[in-house]
């Protein structure tokens, strides 16, 4: 997923952050995306919004790595260009 210097930044700072999923009124099994969320200032955080669509092999992955106790996470910023 390609983020902002400043989220990466906001991440490494506060060596977290919250992924919020969002429900689907057809049942607890059933969402329609997630938001990630950046806590830079704790009233406007900075968010990445991710729609999810049935069947589609994103959401597959996502709920794969979403099932585990534990994953790892790394932030990679390319220089090129900037």
């Amino acid at each position: 997923m390609k983020v902002s210097k400043e989220i990466i930044l906001t991440a490494r700072l506060n060596g977290e952050f919250k992924v919020y999923l969002l429900g689907d009124e057809a049942g607890p099994a059933s969402h329609l995306g997630l938001v990630t969320a950046f806590f830079d200032d704790p009233d406007e955080p900075l968010t990445i919004k991710s729609p999810q669509f049935a069947g589609d092999d994103l959401l597959k992955d996502l709920t794969s790595l979403l099932s585990q106790s534990e994953f790892d996470i790394y932030f990679l910023m390319s220089t090129i260009g900037n």
